[in-house]
């Protein structure tokens, strides 16, 4: 079964399980990427191309900070 890595990435934000997040500019061999941290203990990894997607769900995380 194919199971969508953003797809599963955004449930998990619409279901309020991102504790942090950073920014990380030299990531093994991918450059820089935006480091999620959820409340399973899992971490993921965002390439840059992509941070424009999440910026809502950061926003959102933060404004309720």
């Amino acid at each position: 079964m194919y199971y969508s890595y953003h797809g599963q990435i955004k449930k998990k934000l619409k279901n309020k399980e991102l504790l942090r997040y950073e920014y990380i500019d030299s990531y093994k061999n991918i450059g820089r990427v935006l480091m999620l941290y959820f409340k399973d203990g899992t971490k993921k990894f965002i390439r840059e191309y992509r941070f424009i997607e999440y910026y809502p769900y950061l926003n959102e995380m933060d404004s309720k900070n």
